[in-house]
């Protein structure tokens, strides 16, 4: 699922959890101090990082030594580094890192900051959990130790401490929980400390019997026992009186896009049901090496977009000779012409050669909340 690493810690809020006022104050004092090549974008779930521009900023975990940065020679060509002006300074969280070409980088507390040349939009993510190494600079908004902000297809929404997937009850009339009997051994209230106390958007409800839930916007929270993995809302599907404690909406994909079953799992195809593809290599050398233009002619078409369409969300496009073409995260998408079925993938792998590692890959769903290249 989407990763994000903290900015803004929690550590930081005193223990009595007035936090929602605190984070608050804590990024509008921050605003004032923020370096002139940097700029913050709020959404539901929380705050991002950007460059003046609105592009993304990310953290690279092998960064490890403060203000030091690792990511050299063919690193920085796909992770610029966001550089300081001569004039900059450090001042509070903010450090410069000198690099080996006498530049410096901005980085915050203690951690370099980059953007991603593949982000060919403002607010675009596309490097976000890359390698499982690359993090958009990201602060969620705050919460109780052992609730966190996760990444689903649905959109953002609150999970429990391992990452799974928290849920409210739309029959629950009141702040008080009607979870009982039954309901208790598929629906796992969310437990608070007997000492929680409320703030902001949370408060803790009793139960009864000593034991006490968390409830966020009045709403108690629960985790569904069928749910195994990070990313999961089986409750959804199960249950038409449970939704998912989201904090936003769903990645949005363009309209003629659906979902197909197939053998790699759900993928994402055009309005017939042809599976979409990523390509990921180079074409000029896919064209010299194992498929030439009459060969891309045959087998690929590139996914025509109208004149005057516009990007969206992930989506986005690129001038070709023959017009728009829709990129998918940074990458051109295909429809393999061989495929004949709704959720064939015959292309994954066409074309490739001992030369050419894996050219086209079938658009998964699940990258709409993961990295496409891993």
């Amino acid at each position: 699922m989407l990763q994000t690493k903290q900015i803004c810690s929690a550590t930081l809020v005193p223990a009595a959890f007035v936090l929602t006022a605190i984070w608050a104050l804590c990024w509008g004092a921050r605003a004032a101090d923020l370096p002139v090549e940097v700029a913050l974008t709020s959404v539901p779930s929380g705050v991002f990082l950007t460059d003046v521009k609105g592009h993304s900023l990310y953290t690279y975990d092998r960064d490890t030594e403060p203000s030091k940065s690792t990511c050299v020679a063919k690193c920085e060509e796909t992770w610029p580094p966001l550089v300081a002006s001569e004039k900059a300074y450090p001042q509070g969280d903010w450090t410069l890192a000198t690099r080996a070409n006498g530049s410096r980088q901005w980085a915050y507390r203690g951690k370099p900051l980059y953007t991603y040349v593949k982000d060919d939009m403002p607010k675009a993510v596309y490097g976000d959990g890359i390698a499982k190494v690359w993090h958009v600079a990201f602060e969620p908004i705050p919460t109780p130790p052992g609730i966190e902000v996760g990444m689903t297809l649905r959109g953002p929404v609150l999970t429990d401490g391992r990452g799974l997937t928290l849920y409210v009850s739309k029959v629950e009339q009141s702040k008080a929980s009607s979870c009982a009997g039954r309901c208790l051994r598929v629906w796992e209230p969310k437990r608070a400390p007997w000492t929680a106390q409320s703030w902001g958007d949370w408060s803790a409800i009793d139960m009864g019997g000593g034991v006490r839930q968390w409830a966020f916007k009045g709403k108690p929270l629960y985790r569904y026992a069928k749910d195994e993995n990070p990313g999961d809302v089986r409750g959804m599907a199960d249950s038409a009186d449970w939704s998912i404690a989201e904090l936003g909406p769903p990645p949005p994909v363009p309209s003629f896009v659906t979902v197909q079953p197939s053998d790699l799992g759900p993928v994402l195809a055009n309005a017939e049901g042809k599976t979409l593809y990523a390509l990921l290599r180079d074409l000029d050398g896919i064209k010299r090496q194992t498929c030439d233009d009459a060969c891309l002619d045959a087998h690929w078409r590139p996914l025509a977009a109208a004149a005057g369409t516009k990007p969206i969300g992930q989506w986005s496009l690129r001038e070709e000779a023959s017009g728009l073409q829709w990129t998918f995260k940074g990458f051109p998408v295909y429809v393999f012409l061989d495929d004949v079925q709704p959720g064939d993938t015959g292309g994954r792998g066409y074309a490739s050669g001992i030369a050419v590692a894996t050219a086209w890959i079938p658009i998964l769903q699940s990258y709409l909340v993961d990295p496409v290249a891993r």
